[in-house]
């Protein structure tokens, strides 16, 4: 078995680096300057290995990777200037120079101008050419000769007291003495970068132009270099007026429901300059009260509303403002009761209602003592006040209340007991249906109803009785009849009647048979009716 070695390293195979017959031949595709090798073989058997002589190659490469040294880019007339060129090539690429395009007769790595002048301002290039290669390369520094240092920099502002948004603010910076100037603006330690609309520079940088905002007040200056010197101007401050913005209102305790008695501090900001003048609304109409507060002490109910603070600059000429709405409660729903001014009555219309006093925001039904919800018989109004059923029915007994709240309280009214009323219903006569001449007979009459019911009892168009138990006199032939009980329940207006038979028989002509339990009447003789 065979190992390749470049130098110390195993040559690993890749898309350039190819083993073949075995491991004997190594192929190296499209050599760069790395593969010089020394390259060695090494061979392996079961008893002996051995290496190679070293084999090295000479790679021809380049010119790149060019260098252009120079100590600054501008310099004064008179001095004297070195420049160093340096590339990267085998053999060694030749070298020779270039000032403003034109050759010098300068060759290698090493350019020396002495005693520069103003018209030596220019590009200097290296040029670099490796005749093994065939190659080409250059590089190339533009230097400034300067003709003078700079002396005596000033700025002045067209105008300092401007408006945000309004004016511009106009700078121009000038020096006394001084050739190729370059221009650089600070507004404090920032930079002023030109860009858009609202920075502009103009006349190669030494003017500059911005449409100021609160946050251009400097100080500016500028700062003017040409490579040999460099000084920076005295600061010009901008008067910025500005505002108002960013209003904002504050609630102190933070609201906005309170409760009747409370004090509240409301209070007004706005970043303005100069300090904007502040006046009060309530419900769109101006109170005779300026500032940043307002003070509202022992409040009511009258105190709710919607409050206004208006912010105005005299400079600016600018208005603006900010509004809350502010809820004063009732300091409880101080009571909640039912009011039912008609009667339970079953299978007719019945309403509950909840008064309250205080503010009230909401308000709940309870059916014993579960949240009571509306459906098709059972229905609320809209602000839930009102609890109508359409009709009653005798399931709808049990117990109501009514809660009333808002944001800072609830009360619960006292329940309702709901004891429907009806009736009266089945009208029914106990009695018998055959008595002997002089005796009497004993009726009793019922009914179903609430409440109870009163009775009256007729006899031949007659009224006989008015309790619910009637009994007769000594009974002769002519008080045979229809006896009639009618119930009547005066709340709910409702009547019920039964009519019983009586037969008056001669005495002694009633038998009366028991078989298996049953009573079987039977009259024997004239009956009168």
């Amino acid at each position: 078995s065979f190992l390749w070695l470049n130098s110390s390293s195993e040559v690993t195979v890749g898309d350039r680096v190819h083993i073949a017959d075995e491991g004997s031949t190594l192929v190296i595709v499209n050599v760069t300057r790395y593969d010089q090798g020394p390259f060695r073989c090494r061979a392996f058997n079961p008893v002996s290995n051995g290496t190679s002589d070293p084999v090295s190659f000479v790679i021809s490469y380049g010119p790149d990777n060019m260098v252009l040294a120079v100590n600054g880019t501008s310099f004064p007339v008179g001095s004297n200037l070195t420049m160093l060129c340096s590339a990267q090539s085998s053999p060694p690429a030749q070298l020779w120079w270039e000032i403003r395009g034109e050759p010098q007769s300068t060759k290698g790595p090493i350019l020396e101008v002495f005693g520069v002048t103003k018209e030596q301002t220019g590009p200097y290039t290296c040029h670099a050419f490796n005749n093994h290669t065939n190659t080409s390369r250059s590089v190339t520094k533009h230097i400034v000769i300067a003709a003078e240092p700079i002396s005596n920099v000033t700025l002045t502002a067209q105008a300092t007291d401007l408006v945000e948004f309004n004016d511009s603010a106009v700078f121009t910076c000038s020096v006394s003495s001084g050739t190729s100037l370059s221009y650089s603006w600070l507004n404090g330690s920032n930079s002023v970068i030109s860009g858009g609309e609202r920075v502009q520079l103009s006349n190669g940088g030494a003017n500059l132009t911005i449409r100021v905002t609160r946050y251009d007040r400097g100080p500016f200056s500028c700062n003017v270099s040409n490579g040999i010197s460099q000084e920076v101007s005295p600061s010009v401050y901008l008067k910025i007026s500005y505002g108002p913005s960013n209003t904002s209102m504050t609630l102190v305790p933070m609201g906005p429901t309170y409760r009747t008695g409370d004090s509240i501090t409301l209070s007004c900001s706005a970043d303005s300059n100069p300090a904007a003048r502040i006046w009060w609304m309530v419900n769109g109409m101006q109170i005779n009260r300026t500032g940043s507060y307002l003070q509202l002490q022992n409040v009511t109910e009258s105190n709710s509303g919607n409050y206004t603070c208006i912010f105005h600059n005299n400079v600016t000429s600018r208005f603006t403002s900010e509004s809350k709405v502010i809820k004063i409660l009732g300091k409880s729903v101080q009571y909640s009761k039912h009011s039912d001014n008609s009667q339970p009555i079953l299978n007719r219309t019945f309403a509950l209602t909840c008064q309250t006093t205080g503010t009230v925001e909401s308000v709940a039904w309870m059916y014993n003592w579960s949240l009571l919800y509306s459906d098709n018989r059972r229905m609320l109004s809209v602000d839930n006040t009102t609890l109508t059923f359409n009709p009653l029915v005798m399931s709808d007994n049990g117990n109501y209340s009514c809660m009333a709240s808002n944001a800072i309280s609830s009360a619960t009214s006292k329940s309702l007991l709901l004891d429907i009323l009806f009736g009266p219903e089945m009208a029914m006569i106990e009695g018998p249906d055959f008595a002997e001449v002089g005796t009497t007979a004993l009726f009793h009459c019922s009914a179903n109803s609430y409440p109870t019911c009163d009775f009256t009892w007729w006899f031949n168009g007659s009224e006989v009785a008015n309790t619910s138990t009637f009994t007769t006199a000594s009974l002769s032939f002519n008080m045979s009849g229809l006896y009639t009980c009618v119930a009547s329940n005066n709340v709910t207006g409702g009547r019920s009647s039964a009519t019983r038979m009586l037969t008056v028989v001669g005495k002694g002509l009633i038998i009366v048979l028991y078989d298996l339990g049953l009573l079987f009447k039977v009259s024997v003789g004239l009956i009168v009716l």
